[in-house]
Formats: structure tokens, sequence, C-alpha cells
């Protein structure tokens, strides 16, 4: 199938290119100088004889009325598809004055050769280093706003991941990378619940963007983009690094949303996120834990871990990356949902033993 690229910002230029020939720069200034031009030619008239006593300019007027009206409406038609698009795929509400997202098409190109290359020459701390700018680059900023549309190029994306894993010996290293392949190269994934346990799907699944209908939980029935869940993220993420089926029991959520401590407990350590020297123990790859919730931890800076998420609560759903400060367990940057700053989130960490550490 055909690669399939929707450039939401190019849409978005699209209207301020039109707005500038709006009434405030176009429309208004062209009645202007109709009617400028009407008042001279009866100023002639009145001095002729009356002779051009006869001209009208409502009509020329009228014109660009027409024009005007066309233009005001065209923007009104993109904006409604922008606005259309995003709450179908993000499940979130747009201002007045629009928040529009770039699809994205290529995985993260970092160098000319590649990100395959640039894993080969730095490895994944270097990558995530560059990728995160050493903690100072805003999560919104780096997470995939992409819309996923049906139909997408599957092919291209598990190339992308064939080959960036080509690069990378170890389980917890391939985890990290195929989490934020997942959050930051790959267009937005909602949120669907028990997405992700039905099967193992190798590489990126092609009914992602799909509409169906929500098989159980508070939206059963309702009709959704399929994607995965948060455990269902985990499962998929595990799976796709190699981690041994039997160290992996995602086939239910029962146990996590009931906050139980759930069979990811098996992996590893667990202990709270605030617990003494904590931020010195845990490492991309461990989980992230709350009761009901669960992610990979990606990302480690100044006290602060960053997780990637795929998230069902609020306006802003699906994969989100948020960052919580190890000493107080308090929200310090979340992608989707900067509201949330100052708040309690991930209450433990799971400090994962992989099959070959």
């Amino acid at each position: 199938m055909a690669s399939l690229f929707v450039d939401y910002d190019a849409l978005n230029d699209s209207i301020s290119t039109l707005s500038s020939f709006s009434k405030a720069n176009y429309h208004e200034t062209l009645k202007g100088i109709i009617e400028s031009a009407s008042s001279k030619i009866k100023s002639i008239s009145s001095s002729h004889d009356g002779c051009f006593d006869s001209i009208s300019t409502e009509s020329l007027c009228s014109e660009t009325d027409s024009v005007d009206n066309g233009i005001h409406s065209l923007i009104e038609d993109i904006q409604n598809t922008l606005y259309t698009s995003l709450e179908y795929s993000l499940g979130m509400e747009t201002n007045s004055e629009g928040v529009f997202f770039n699809s994205l098409y290529l995985i993260d190109y970092v160098s000319d050769n590649g990100l395959e290359h640039f894993l080969s020459q730095n490895g994944i701390e270097g990558y995530l280093n560059q990728k995160f700018g050493n903690g100072d680059v805003p999560l919104y900023d780096i997470i995939s706003k992409g819309i996923l549309l049906p139909g997408y190029d599957v092919t291209h994306y598990n190339d992308a991941m064939e080959k960036y894993n080509s690069t990378i010996s170890s389980q917890r290293d391939r985890v990290v990378a195929n989490a934020v392949f997942l959050s930051t190269g790959f267009p937005h994934l909602s949120y669907f619940y028990t997405g992700g346990h039905s099967s193992n799907i190798t590489g990126v699944d092609s009914s992602w963007g799909t509409v169906k209908r929500v098989p159980a939980g508070e939206n059963t029935g309702k009709e959704r983009p399929y994607s995965l869940d948060c455990s269902g993220f985990v499962n998929w993420d595990f799976y796709n690094s190699g981690v041994s089926k039997n160290r992996i029991n995602c086939s239910s959520v029962t146990g996590l949303s009931k906050g139980e401590k759930y069979s990811y407990y098996n992996l590893g350590n667990c202990e709270s996120i605030t617990s003494n020297g904590v931020f010195n123990r845990v490492h991309p790859g461990d989980l992230a834990y709350m009761p009901g919730h669960i992610g990979i931890v990606v990302y480690k800076n100044d006290n602060t871990i960053t997780v990637a998420h795929v998230c069902d609560s609020g306006i802003n759903i699906g994969m989100d990356l948020t960052k919580i400060d190890t000493n107080t367990g308090l929200i310090v940057d979340d992608a989707l949902k900067p509201d949330r700053v100052g708040e309690p989130y991930f209450t433990d960490v799971i400090e994962v033993k992989y099959d070959d550490e």
C-alpha cells in the first residue's frame, strides 16, 4: 500500500495564507480602491453633464463580497477537518486558536545516515541524551503528534524497527528503543482498552488506527481507533525486544486494574518511586507502576525519570511521556497533560532483571 502522509502543519499554514487575503488585507482594500475610483469618476461626471452618473460600484463590491465569503468558507472547512481529525485520533479538545499537529513519516533521523547508524556509533545512551537534550527539552516537543490513519505504511515502520534493532544487542536497550520509537517516531497512538493482549504482534500492527468497538471496561461498545492500553504497550514492547514469553503475563489486566502487585513484579525488585537512593538504582528499561497503570522508564536525568506509557484518563489520551521527580514523586513535565504538573502519579518502580543480565 502506498505511503500515507498528512502534513497538518502545512494545512494550518494554508489557513494563515488564506487569512492574509481576508477582509483586513484584501477585501476592504479592494472595496476602498473601487469606491475611491467611483468617487473620482462621479466628480468628473459632474463637470461633464452627468454623463457618468449611472456608474454603480455595487456590483463590483458584491463580487469582492463573494470572494471574501468563499475564502472564509474554505478556512472554516480546513479548520473543521483539522479539529475533527484531532478529536477522533487524540480524544482531545481543540481550542478556538487551534492545536495543530504535523504527521511524522520518517522515524527520527538524527543524522544523514539514519537512526541505525547513529545508534551504532553512539549507543542507546548517546541517542537518549541527544533525543531528550540532557533533560532540557520539553516533552511536548519530543512526543509524536501525527495522526495515525488506517492504511498507514506498515512496511516502512517495520523496516525502520528492524534496522535500528539490528544495532542493539541487549534486551533492555531494545525495550527502551522500541518505547522511544512508539512514543516519538510513530504517529500518535490513542488508547484502546484490552489492546495488545489478545495476541503478540511482531512490529507495528496493521490494524492500529482502524475503528473497532471496545470489548470491555467503561467504554464497552463504543467505537474507538484500535491501538494499545498501558499493559498492552509493555507487552508489545517486551515481546518485540525478545523478552521470554514465560516472563510476561499480559493476557488479563484484571490484577492490574485492581491495583494488585500483578505479574510484572516477577521481573525484578519493586520499590517506592521516592525510596532513598532509588534514582541510582532505576535505569531506562525498568517499569513505573501505580495501581491500575504501568509504563516504561525511557530516560533519567537530575533525579527525574521519564516514563513512556499509554494514558486513558481525561481528554488527552494515548501514548504519553511523563517526567517524575524521584525526590517528591510529583510530575514535573507531561507531554499530553501539562495541567497535572505538580501532582503525584506513578508510585513504584520495578527494577527489571532481563534474561541477558
